[in-house]
């Protein structure tokens, strides 16, 4: 290979002789034989390049490139030819290769080339209508982006005079492959929603104005700051797709029938951002689970809310949360007062004197409930409402984590118990699944929480003061 690019190099630097391409007879004087055609330099290097080209085996041409240096040649076969950029990157891009790049249309295109718009004037009307719905953050689908296109149409086709021109806007289709190319000429992706507000942002902007001038937090600085939030965890995480063989019309996936039973995580993390002696605190969580109803002989028996199940009680002691059961299987008013509000003062200092960022959720927003906040000497303030997927520090940066790692979990819990999870039934061929324990699914709950790191909930409450300057 090495001797075959000296031959090249040398090649490179011949100059063809005189009697091969010029014409015969001195200049100025007319001659009856037909004039030979003058032959570039160019064309007989390549020719000749070619020729030593197909005689060696394509192994031993083949050399790799870096995508930069891709990237450069199809910029330089703009402008260049093929040789010239060949010898440019001193045969290391082979030059069929380059040939065919220069051929084909993968070079890269100039800006503002390509296929222009059939109707300009809708374009940019459809584009302009976009935007506008966007900024008020309004759903915007390919079905909704057709229809517009279709009703401008039409508004266009009755301003027009010509009828040329009225038969063309006429004419106009709106496809799969219409959407594709508006999408790509304008930038546009479909995205999946993140965030779901009930009320326009002009109206999120005040309600944050109005928060952020009665927030006291920032002038008393002995003060922990502290949110609390409640999330579902359901007992059995069901898939809503599964991996198939291609061309399966059934595809269908096995259950325990809890894929609905759920349980209510309350969460309360704290921080204090103005002095370093404080660290993040992570309070044990509050775990709220359904209790069945009862028939009508035994509602008068009495009813406790404590879990009563002994593997749920030990694994209460050595982690110090709470597990309740009641019939809604969430959280209620007598809940906050007669157990979460104490499990909360008896996890933080005494000396603290502690604020508690809550939502507008009823069951936090009664008389009793405020009372018991009194009475317990911690501070409460409600966010504002519909702004929690804005500032509340569990909504924005916390809970998802805490899912994802639970489902972690889950799936590792699969891989090491699959025969235990898949079995089957006896003196059956049937298969069955076997859904985790509810011990099993608070154990993981635990385990999530405790493996949620400091970062992560110093960055969410730090998100309260995105607006307010600190010192």
């Amino acid at each position: 290979m090495k001797q075959f690019q000296e031959e090249v190099q040398e090649m490179s630097e011949i100059k063809p002789e005189n009697n091969e391409i010029e014409p015969s007879g001195d200049e100025g004087v007319e001659s009856n034989e037909p004039r030979l055609k003058k032959v570039k330099k160019e064309d007989v290097l390549v020719a000749e390049v070619e020729e030593q080209i197909i005689q060696i085996p394509h192994s031993i041409i083949h050399i790799t490139w870096t995508p930069a240096q891709k990237e450069q040649a199809r910029k330089l076969l703009l402008e260049k030819s093929v040789i010239s950029v060949y010898h440019h990157f001193d045969q290391r891009i082979p030059y069929y290769t380059l040939r065919d790049w220069k051929k084909s249309k993968r070079i890269v295109r100039k800006k503002g080339s390509g296929r222009k718009p059939t109707n300009l004037s809708l374009d940019r009307q459809l584009l302009d209508w976009f935007v506008d719905a966007r900024v008020l953050r309004f759903p915007v689908t390919n079905k909704l982006l057709v229809k517009k296109a279709m009703s401008l149409r039409d508004d266009l086709v009755e301003d027009e005079d010509d009828l040329d021109k009225k038969k063309k806007l006429k004419d106009l289709m709106f496809g799969k492959n219409w959407v594709k190319k508006f999408k790509k000429r304008h930038k546009i992706e479909s995205r999946i929603v993140n965030t779901v507000c009930k009320k326009p942002y002009s109206y999120l902007e005040n309600k944050l104005s109005s928060f952020y001038q009665t927030f006291d937090l920032i002038k008393d600085k002995s003060r922990l700051l502290l949110n609390m939030d409640e999330t579902a965890v359901y007992l059995e995480l069901t898939h809503k797709q599964t991996l198939t063989v291609k061309g399966e019309n059934h595809v269908g996936i096995i259950s325990d029938g809890k894929e609905k039973q759920k349980i209510t995580v309350m969460l309360t993390i704290g921080y204090s951002p103005w002095r370093s002696h404080y660290v993040v605190t992570k309070i044990p969580p509050v775990i709220i689970f359904k209790k069945a109803k009862p028939r009508k002989s035994a509602r008068e028996r009495p009813e406790s809310d404590v879990v009563e199940d002994l593997e749920l009680k030990r694994i209460a002691e050595e982690s110090g949360a709470l597990f309740l059961q009641n019939y809604s299987g969430w959280n209620e008013e007598y809940m906050m007062v007669n157990y979460y509000i104490p499990h909360l003062s008896k996890h933080i200092p005494k000396q603290t004197n502690g604020l508690l960022l809550l939502d507008n959720f009823s069951a936090h927003c009664t008389e009793k409930v405020m009372e018991t906040f009194d009475q317990n000497k911690i501070k409460y303030h409600h966010l504002p409402p519909n702004c929690t997927p804005i500032i509340q520090p569990l909504d924005v940066g916390v809970n998802a984590v805490f899912k994802r790692l639970i489902k972690e979990k889950y799936l590792a819990w699969i891989i090491q118990n699959f025969d235990d999870v898949v079995y089957r039934k006896v003196n059956s061929d049937q298969k069955f699944y076997k859904a985790a324990s509810k011990s099993q699914v608070v154990r993981w709950v635990l385990e999530a929480w405790a493996d949620i790191k400091d970062e992560t909930i110093d960055t969410s409450l730090k998100l309260l003061f995105f607006f307010v300057n600190i010192d």
